[in-house]
C-alpha cells in the first residue's frame, strides 16, 4: 500500500525534526525566512503545522509529546526531546504512487548532534552521504539535511535532493502557484492543508481509482484548522468537476459521519461536533470540530494505526 508507506516514512521522519534539541550560534538568512521558498516546483499538495500551537495545546500538547517520544526514531539517550525547538512544518508531496516527500522543518537545531548519531533505537544505521552539496544522514527510506541552526529539511524520494539542489543554486523564489501560498497563509490558521490535483491529471486519475466518492473529480483540496474549544475547528473546500461529482462527495461525506457516530462508542468515544456540510456548484463545503476527548483519544491510537498499515 503506498499510502500507507508514505504515512509511515512521514510520521518517522517528522518525529525524528521534531526531537532535534539545542541552537547553535549563526542562521541562514533568507534560507530560514520563507520555508516555502524552498520547495521544488508542482507539489501535489503542500501543508503546514503551527508545531508550537500544538504542542502548546493544552488539551492536546502533553499526548502530541508523547507520540512524538514513542515514534522519535532516535533514542533520549541523545538528548533528543520532543516539543522544545520546533516552531513550525511546511510539508510537501509529489507523487500518489510512491513516498516522495520533503519537509522543511523551522526551530532551533543542534546540527552537530544531528550529525553525530549513527543508529536508530532499533537498530537502524543512519548512513552519511550528500546531496545537492548538503552533508544528509538517511535512515531507510527517510533523510534528512541541517541547513542551518534553525532550519532541518527532510524527505524521500526525489523530493529531498531537488530541494537542496534549488537551495545550493539559491533559488529562493516560491514555485508554488500564488492561490497555494495565499491558502498556506489563511489568518488564524494554525494547520492548513492544499492539494492542487489540476497539476498533475495522473494523480487524479490514480485517486478516482479508490472509488471513493470524496475522491472521484477531486481537483483541488483546501483546508484549515486551529486550536480552540472544544478542541480542534476544522474547515475547508473541496472542487470537483461537475456538480453531481460534488453533490456525490457531500453524501460521502455524510454517509462517512454516519459511519463515525455508530463506530465511535467502539474507538473509545470518538466524534465529529457541529458537522455541516453543503455544496455550491462544484464545491463541496465543510465544516466540523473535534473535541479534546476525541483528539486524545486519536493521538492515543495513533501508534497502533501506524503499526497495522506497515508494510
Amino acid at each position: 500500500m503506498p499510502a500507507a508507506r508514505l504515512l509511515i516514512l512521514l510520521c518517522a521522519g517528522v518525529a525524528l525534526l521534531l526531537g532535534c534539541k539545542g541552537a547553535q550560534s549563526g542562521g541562514g538568512g533568507d534560507l530560514d525566512r520563507d520555508p516555502i521558498a524552498l520547495l521544488p516546483g508542482l507539489p501535489l499538495f503542500v501543508a503546514r503545522v503551527d508545531a508550537r500551537a500544538a504542542y502548546a495545546d493544552s488539551a492536546i500538547g502533553a499526548s502530541i509529546g508523547e507520540l512524538s517520544d514513542e515514534l522519535l526514531p532516535l533514542g533520549a539517550g541523545e538528548g533528543l526531546a520532543p516539543s522544545h525547538d520546533v516552531d513550525s512544518i511546511v510539508l510537501a508531496g509529489y507523487s500518489v504512487s510512491e513516498p516522495d516527500v520533503v519537509a522543511v522543518v523551522s526551530g532551533r537545531f543542534d546540527t552537530a548532534a544531528l550529525s553525530a548519531a549513527v543508529r536508530t533505537k532499533t537498530g537502524t544505521p543512519i548512513v552519511a552521504g550528500t546531496a545537492g552539496g548538503f552533508a544528509t544522514r538517511t535512515f531507510g527510506r527517510v533523510s534528512f539535511a541541517p541547513i542551518t541552526s534553525h532550519t532541518v529539511v527532510a524527505g524521500t524520494g526525489e523530493a529531498l535532493p531537488r530541494a537542496l539542489e534549488r537551495i545550493a543554486k539559491g533559488s529562493l523564489t516560491r514555485t508554488v502557484l500564488p492561490w497555494i501560498a495565499d491558502t498556506l497563509a489563511s489568518k488564524g490558521a494554525q494547520a492548513v492543508f492544499v492539494a492542487d490535483l489540476d497539476s498533475q491529471l495522473s494523480a487524479g486519475a490514480a485517486l478516482a481509482t479508490l472509488r471513493w466518492p470524496l475522491l472521484s473529480g477531486l481537483r483541488i483540496a483546501r483546508v484549515i484548522a486551529n486550536f480552540a474549544p472544544p478542541g480542534v475547528h476544522v474547515a475547508g473546500t473541496l472542487s470537483y468537476s461537475t456538480a453531481d461529482q460534488a453533490q456525490s462527495a457531500a453524501e460521502g461525506a455524510q454517509t462517512l459521519a454516519t459511519w463515525v457516530r455508530r463506530l465511535g462508542p467502539l474507538l473509545g468515544g470518538v466524534e465529529l461536533l457541529n458537522l455541516d456540510v453543503g455544496t455550491q456548484a462544484s464545491d463541496v463545503r465543510c465544516a466540523f470540530a473535534i473535541d479534546d476527548h476525541t483528539l486524545r483519544t486519536l493521538v492515543a491510537l495513533a501508534p497502533r494505526l501506524l503499526s497495522s498499515v506497515s508494510p
